[in-house]
C-alpha cells in the first residue's frame, strides 16, 4: 500500500485520516495492529456485545463468515494479496459505522434460508446495502423525487445548485471501486430522514491514532444499543457519528420487530461521478447523456430491500 497516496478526493470524506493511518502502517502485521487499536479505543462490538477484532483471514478459513462474527466478534481480513484492500474498506466501515454493521451482522443472523438452501432474499438485499450502499440524509425532498423517478439531468445538472448534499459512501466494495473511479460506478442510495431538527450532541471522538500511537483519546461507546437515539440534527448531517445512530437504530427496529424484512426502505441507483463536484467532466450537460449510465426507469425504478 502506498503511503503516499492522496485521499482528497470528495468521495472520501469522513475516512480519509483513517485510510492514510493504515496506508502508512509498515507492514500487514502493523496494520492488523493499528486497526484493532482503533476498535478497541472506539469500543467496537457485534449487537450482542463482543468486542470487534480483525484477524488474519488465513487463521480462520472455513468459518461461516457473519456467523462467526456475531459468535466471537472476530472480523476475517485479508492482509495481503487479493482482497486486502476490499478487507481493508470493510474494516475501516467499521471503524466510522460500528453499529449500522453491527445490526446488518446481526440481521444476518435473523435471517432464515431460503427453501433451495441459498441464503435469501433477505440477506442479499443486506449484502448490497453493505457492500454497495450510500447514505443520504436530510435530502432536499424535489432531489430526492428526481432520483426515484431517475430524472437525471433534473438532478444533478439543473438541480447542482443544491449541492452539496449529505452523502456518505458506506458500502466497502464501493469505496474500492473508488480507487479507480469510471463514469459507470453506481451506488444504491439508501435515503435517511430523522424525525425532527432536535440538535444531536457531537461525538468529542478526535482523527484516528497514527500506527504504534500511544494516544489515550477517550470515545464514546460504539456499543449498538437497540434503544432509540436522539433525532439528527440538520447541522450534523454530515457527522458520520450520528448517521450511524440513526441507521443502526432503524436496522435495530426491524430486527426487533420479528419482521426480518427491511422491505420498507429502498435502495435507488445513482451513478456516483454523476454528483456535481465529484468529476469535473459532469459540468457539461452532455456528461449525462449516456444512456448506458444514465438510464430511465423502466417499471420498478428501485430495488426495494
Amino acid at each position: 500500500m502506498n503511503p503516499e497516496r492522496r485521499w482528497d478526493e470528495p468521495w472520501w470524506a469522513g475516512i480519509a485520516d483513517s485510510l492514510a493511518c493504515s496506508a502508512a502502517c509498515p507492514s500487514p502485521t502493523a496494520r492488523l495492529a493499528w486497526l484493532n487499536q482503533e476498535a478497541q479505543q472506539r469500543r467496537c462490538c457485534t449487537a450482542q456485545g463482543m468486542p470487534i477484532r480483525f484477524i488474519d483471514a488465513r487463521e480462520c478459513a472455513g468459518q461461516p463468515y457473519e456467523a462467526g462474527i456475531e459468535a466471537s466478534g472476530a472480523v476475517p481480513t485479508r492482509v495481503v494479496g487479493d482482497g486486502a484492500w476490499h478487507d481493508l474498506f470493510n474494516a475501516i466501515i467499521w471503524l466510522h459505522w460500528p453499529r449500522s454493521k453491527a445490526q446488518i451482522n446481526r440481521l444476518h443472523g435473523c435471517a432464515t434460508a431460503s427453501p433451495s438452501g441459498t441464503r435469501g432474499a433477505l440477506r442479499d438485499r443486506l449484502t448490497l446495502l453493505d457492500e454497495n450502499g450510500m447514505i443520504w440524509v436530510e435530502p432536499d425532498p424535489e432531489l430526492c423525487s428526481w432520483l426515484r423517478a431517475r430524472r437525471w439531468n433534473a438532478l444533478l445538472f439543473e438541480g447542482r445548485a443544491r449541492w452539496p448534499q449529505a452523502l456518505h459512501l458506506f458500502g466497502h466494495a464501493l469505496l474500492h471501486k473508488m480507487m479507480r473511479p469510471f463514469k459507470a460506478i453506481t451506488a444504491h442510495v439508501l435515503i435517511l430522514e430523522s424525525r425532527d431538527t432536535t440538535p444531536t450532541p457531537t461525538s468529542p471522538r478526535s482523527s484516528p491514532s497514527p500506527p504504534k500511537s500511544t494516544s489515550t483519546s477517550t470515545s464514546p461507546s460504539a456499543s449498538p444499543s437497540t434503544s432509540t437515539p436522539a433525532p439528527l440534527a440538520v447541522a450534523g448531517m454530515r457527522d458520520v457519528a450520528a448517521v450511524d445512530r440513526l441507521l443502526a437504530e432503524r436496522l435495530s427496529t426491524l430486527a426487533d420487530s420479528g419482521q426480518h424484512s427491511i422491505g420498507r426502505f429502498a435502495l435507488h441507483p445513482l451513478p456516483v461521478l454523476g454528483i456535481p463536484g465529484w468529476c469535473a467532466a459532469n459540468r457539461d450537460a452532455t456528461f449525462y447523456d449516456d444512456a448506458s449510465v444514465f438510464r430511465e426507469a423502466r417499471g420498478r425504478s428501485r430495488v426495494k430491500v
